[in-house]
């Protein structure tokens, strides 16, 4: 590295050092907002893969006794995010408040802020990495489905009757301009193709559905972003990766009318440049297409999704499998002189009965 990326992996270092036992960071104590221009908004998703800092990390760490590697992973993270140009990034696998303050010190225009999750067998989380403070603290939902769901398509059966949750997610509500918008950032169980975990994913999405729902009916916008770690049907990716899931259908159609609520900002982008992670199948090196897949989403509800102006696959910032296992995936969104309709401001019969139906499930 050179001079400066050395004085950024030092100041990691020392941040390092002088952590405190993790505190809060799931809301900003003088909220601000740092955009140069507010007539738009740039938000997406990028898997750090590993943001740790390599100090009394987890077995399955990357960089688990390994502080020195984990500083420079920082910075090399903080060197890709440089060129993103973004405002509001769902930031996935991060360790703590304390790994966010580290990447901020080299960012000076954002701030890390997270809710704490239940991963407690690897210790991830999601977070937002933001030039616009949040100004009501982050939330997430403790709320279970059971899996399989009825109507799953994962051909997984058990004689138990297990249940899920999100163990790795948030939502925060920002308003933009006059635009009320709800953000949610979710980390789902990884293994597309696995049986078990394909309906445990169901399960994840129909919970994540239920926020979904929620802020459509009141008539928010709604953003749902993050390592989905499955495929779209609707829009295939650059490798013709078939779903056994129906993980993007339950995002996108929260209240299965058959009318989606939600778009997937893949559908704006050719063939050739849907993919945002990559997996050496073979073992032996880059395979191009074969060995790329789209597992990272953002769904953005319609009056967001008729206002964006680009999409943004950031596949020229490293290569692959160097910094990350994946890419960032960037949209922009014009705000200029517009009042977004939201998506749906009118609860239809339809989905009277679904929140009904979830009340109640809620209840037993």
């Amino acid at each position: 590295p050179g001079m400066a990326a050395w004085n950024g992996i030092l100041l990691v270092i020392a941040c390092i050092a002088v952590h405190s036992v993790c505190g809060d960071c799931n809301a900003a104590s003088e909220p601000e907002d740092r955009r140069k221009q507010t007539d738009s908004i740039t938000i997406g998703t990028f898997n750090a893969e590993w943001l740790f800092d390599g100090v009394e990390d987890r077995d399955a760490s990357r960089w688990k006794d390994q502080p020195i590697p984990a500083a420079e992973h920082v910075q090399n993270i903080a060197n890709v995010i440089k060129e993103l140009n973004v405002d509001v990034l769902a930031l996935i696998e991060a360790e703590d408040c304390d790994i966010l303050a580290d990447l901020a010190a080299l960012l000076p225009e954002h701030k890390g802020y997270l809710e704490q999750g239940r991963d407690t067998g690897t210790g991830q989380d999601v977070s937002i990495l933001t030039r616009v403070d949040p100004t009501v603290p982050l939330r997430r939902t403790d709320n279970r489905s059971d899996y399989p769901i009825s109507s799953s398509t994962c051909g997984y059966s058990t004689s138990t009757e297990p249940t899920t949750g999100v163990s790795k997610h948030l939502y925060v509500d920002y308003k933009f301009a006059n635009i009320t918008v709800r953000i949610i950032v979710v980390h789902f169980v990884a293994f597309p193709t696995d049986r078990k975990r394909c309906a445990q994913r169901e399960g994840q999405a129909t919970v994540i559905a239920s926020l979904v729902q929620q802020a459509l009916f009141q008539g928010s916008e709604v953003v749902v972003m993050g390592d989905i770690n499955d495929f779209d049907n609707e829009t295939m990716d650059i490798d013709d990766n078939m779903p056994r899931s129906t993980v993007l259908d339950i995002l996108k159609d929260p209240n299965r009318d058959g009318q989606p609520d939600l778009h997937n900002i893949m559908e704006l982008l050719p063939k050739s440049k849907r993919f945002t992670a990559f997996w050496d199948s073979a073992k032996n090196g880059d395979d191009g297409a074969k060995d790329r897949s789209a597992i990272d989403h953002v769904l953005l509800s319609a009056g967001l999704y008729a206002n964006v102006t680009s999409v943004q696959p950031r596949h020229d910032l490293f290569d692959a499998g160097t910094v990350s296992d994946h890419w960032p995936l960037m949209v922009t969104i014009s705000l200029k002189g517009k009042s977004v309709k939201a998506a749906a401001s009118l609860p239809t019969v339809g989905v009277m009965v679904w929140l009904v139906v979830c009340v109640m499930v809620m209840l037993v």
